[in-house]
């Protein structure tokens, strides 16, 4: 084919516009929202092998109560 000058072409299937003329109300972005559900539910609520299979909370506490600062 390069003894032609014949060169192949890749057609793209999409093209990306961004398309701000409308009048739709715009939500957050999905990677953004997946993230904050599982910050605020999914790893407060699941135990954790690396914290002595507790919650990050009762971790929390624990450490807490046995960490008092020196006064």
């Amino acid at each position: 084919m390069r003894e032609s000058g014949l060169k192949s072409r890749t057609v793209r299937k999409y093209k990306a516009t961004p398309n701000s003329k409308h009048n739709h109300p715009v939500s957050d972005n999905v990677l953004n929202q997946t993230y904050r559900a599982i910050e605020l539910w999914y790893n407060r609520q699941r135990i954790h092998s690396s914290i002595d299979y507790k919650t990050p909370a009762q971790y929390q506490a624990t450490y807490e109560r046995t960490h008092k600062p020196a006064a």
